[in-house]
């Protein structure tokens, strides 16, 4: 859901800022602020387990409550504490019903404006919906319940120089600890541990126009060995540069490109390297509609298939507002995957179409459709898959 979705991106560039205060309702709470919101959707999913064929499909009801506490000095000076919980009723699937749920304490502080400390941890207690994840595939049916997992996340950032210096830098560091709880047949190789260090190093060559170099490290260890008794650790080492921009009130954006080299510690296992991207690049010709453009290539773990994944995706959207209280949202998006050390190789498609109506200042309606594609090599791994979303926003 697009909470959760947004949530799971708290570090560094997800921090909630005082802009996204102002957007709910919330009650004054001692020193703080405390602002529950509530998202209530019923859809319908017509291939519930992304498979070829034999599609099961089901209406779905879910409910994503949330809870924050939130206390503000200013916008570099805060702490938050939140709730979020994922929870839905599968009325023809009822297997498939699950309650997720996640806290997260988050902070900044800067005891100037040159430099700024952001640290974030998280607990949650998620899933993976059959058909996805290491149940993917023909036979994801089979499975009696999507697979559940535990993850614990940690992070920390230091920006010093911020947009005002000529120079500056961010070193930040983060862990991911994941842990599956059921499904142990197929799960039982997915547990692992991440930690990430990265240090980009900024030069402001004119108004709000900063180029930047940087390297990023990433140590993956796995709990245990492979079906095949090898090891799936490895490290990703990557070197970047890139450039982010406000040139005009129109444009906005960020470009990164670089190399990555990932290296197993098994001499069974593929090593390999890539280039990598980042695009993330918005156009406002007007003041009330906005065109975007994303992009990205990296690597991904693998799901059971390879050793690990190439991955590319490219997104384009339009969003659009018609009048005070109508907004829309258009977006395509095309990917594509290659599985290193396995011949499978998949094309992806979504095509996404929403429209928004702020009926009440804390509540809106909004209906929205997603298609989605994958096309594959192995036809073990094609679908079609089709949703259909009411969903009501409700604040204070």
């Amino acid at each position: 859901m697009r909470i959760v979705a947004l949530l799971s991106t708290l570090f560094i560039t997800g921090f909630l800022s005082s802009s996204a205060l102002a957007e709910a309702g919330s009650l004054d709470a001692g020193i703080g602020k405390l602002i529950p919101t509530l998202d209530v959707q019923v859809y319908h999913d017509d291939n519930l387990f992304s498979t070829p064929d034999q599609e099961t499909s089901s209406t779905v009801t879910s409910l994503a409550p949330s809870v924050e506490y939130y206390v503000e000095k200013d916008e570099l000076n805060y702490i938050s504490v939140r709730y979020d919980g994922a929870y839905a009723r599968y009325y023809d699937s009822r297997d498939d019903d699950y309650a997720d749920h996640t806290v997260f304490v988050a902070g900044a502080y800067s005891g100037t404006s040159m430099v700024r400390l952001a640290a974030d941890a998280s607990t949650a207690r998620l899933h993976d919906d059959r058909g996805t994840g290491a149940s993917e595939g023909a036979g994801a049916s089979l499975e009696g319940s999507p697979d559940e997992y535990d993850e614990k996340e940690a992070g920390v950032m230091i920006d010093v120089g911020r947009t005002e210096a000529r120079f500056g830098m961010e070193l930040s560091a983060r862990t991911l600890d994941i842990d599956y709880t059921n499904n142990r047949d197929i799960t039982v190789y997915r547990d692992r541990e991440d930690l990430t260090l990265e240090s980009k190093f900024f030069a402001r060559v004119s108004g709000k126009t900063r180029l930047f170099a940087g390297y990023r490290v990433n140590d993956i260890e796995y709990d245990r060995l492979t079906a095949e008794g090898s090891t799936l650790d490895s490290d990703e080492k990557a070197a970047f540069v890139g450039v982010t921009w406000e040139a005009t009130a129109k444009t906005s954006g960020s470009i990164e490109i670089g190399r990555q080299d990932k290296d197993f510690d098994s001499q069974l296992v593929s090593t390999g390297g890539q280039t990598i991207w980042d695009v993330g690049v918005k156009w406002k010709p007007l003041s009330y509609s906005t065109l975007s453009l994303d992009s990205s290539s990296g690597a991904g773990e693998t799901n059971g298939t390879g050793d690990y994944i190439e991955q590319l995706t490219t997104t384009v959207s339009w969003d659009h507002t018609w009048s005070e209280r109508l907004s829309s949202n258009v977006s395509v998006s095309i990917g594509e995957d290659e599985y290193v050390g396995d011949d499978r190789k998949d094309d992806r498609q979504e095509f996404v179409l929403g429209l928004n109506y702020e009926w009440q200042r804390w509540a809106t309606i909004g209906l929205e459709y997603i298609g989605t594609e994958r096309d594959s090599n192995s036809s073990l791994f094609d679908y079609d898959r089709r949703q259909f979303y009411l969903t009501l926003n409700l604040s204070l």
